[in-house]
């Protein structure tokens, strides 16, 4: 059996990235798994409830962000190195671009052998990844095709890539449409502008006629921006803002679909689960993630980032009666990304890495 070790850099606990690092590890730990997984999280995690089942060690630094990157500078290679040297791993999985950097050095002056494989789950073309690093990483798991044509643009060879997607587990819950009027559903973190663009949902509303009502569940410090901005379109007398819920697919009782107006995304896995639980979606075609999902009169529809009349044009459609495909057709939809699938495709990109470094690069 391979030990892996997954290292992340500080998490509030409640992102999407934290809740694949769980699905994946806590798959990995199954009796017919080749792989050990262990997680480090330097700079810790704020809420621990994704950790439960999980294998893990962390480091924690000051809640202010000011002084934990600071303390990230001074230690993050003592750190680091004295968790490799305790775990011994096979094969080093790292979820930001700046680890990868710090894991090659180490692994420079240790003189130890293990592959290092980038994990990034955002476009590479995030403010928060640094892509001249990503060529200290020896292979990468892309989550999408997208982000696979983005590491080829830095001049990185299309083998050294495996594309994972992201895992979504399966459910025999379809949630209902409502059938007095259209009911769109929002899920995700509360931005007016930047990645999550609510201001664009808010605008394409505003022009929509008939019976409808929004849902928003998710938290964020533009929350009370976004408000103020529904009430200035008089919208607020048609939207629900219910604010965090840990497990949001397990009460939503109705909808008839589910928009998301990103600008850039890693995958947009909030899509995958609304496709999962029979739920129509409307989405952004930014650069990375939905293509993948989206699949046209399947199971939703794509519109150009920032057309917001052809937004409008799909939201009003809803709300006059068109008729969505069987949710039944929409859960088959995402076939490859339900877990046992995930987990095949996971495991044998690992098995490869490890055989090609072992065989032929770095044994």
């Amino acid at each position: 059996m391979k030990k892996i070790a997954f290292i992340m850099p500080h998490v509030t606990g409640r992102g999407g990235t934290e809740n694949v690092m769980g699905i994946v590890i806590k798959s990995l730990k199954r009796s017919d798994s080749p792989f050990q997984p262990h997680l480090y999280i330097f700079g810790g995690s704020e809420n621990k409830e994704w950790l439960k089942g999980i294998s893990f060690t962390e480091t924690v630094f000051s809640k202010n962000r000011l002084i934990r990157n600071i303390q990230n500078v001074f230690t993050i290679f003592i750190c680091m190195r004295r968790f490799l040297k305790r775990e011994q791993p096979d094969i080093v999985i790292a979820t930001h671009s700046i680890t990868c950097f710090v894991l090659y050095w180490i692994r420079k002056l240790t003189k130890e052998n293990y592959p290092i494989v980038s994990w990034i789950h955002f476009s590479l073309n995030a403010k928060n990844v640094k892509k001249n690093l990503l060529h200290y990483a020896d292979y990468h798991l892309a989550i999408c095709e997208g982000i696979k044509l983005e590491f080829s643009k830095l001049d990185i060879s299309k083998s050294n890539v495996y594309v994972v997607n992201n895992p979504v587990h399966t459910t025999t819950r379809v949630i209902k449409r409502p059938k007095d009027k259209a009911v769109f559903l929002y899920v995700g973190r509360i931005e007016y502008e930047g990645q999550k663009r609510i201001r664009d949902l808010l605008d394409a509303l505003a022009g929509v006629s008939g019976k409808w009502r929004l849902e928003v569940i998710g938290e964020g410090n533009d929350l009370p921006l976004c408000k103020e901005y529904a009430e200035k379109l008089n919208l607020n007398n048609k939207i629900i803002w219910k604010g965090w819920i840990n497990q949001p697919w397990e009460i939503i009782k109705e909808a008839s679909a589910l928009i998301l107006t990103s600008s850039y995304e890693g995958f947009g896995m909030v899509l995958a689960e609304a496709i999962a639980n029979g739920v129509y979606c409307i989405s952004s075609d930014c650069n990375v993630g939905p293509r993948d999902i989206i699949k046209k009169n399947i199971n939703g529809q794509l519109f150009k980032p920032g057309d917001l009349d052809q937004l409008r044009l799909f939201l009003q459609r809803i709300v006059d009666g068109q008729i969505l495909p069987d949710p039944m057709e929409i859960k088959k939809s995402i076939n490859q990304f339900y877990i046992e699938q995930y987990y095949k495709n996971y495991v044998f990109s690992l098995n490869d890495i490890c055989n090609r470094w072992h065989n032929s690069e770095g044994g």
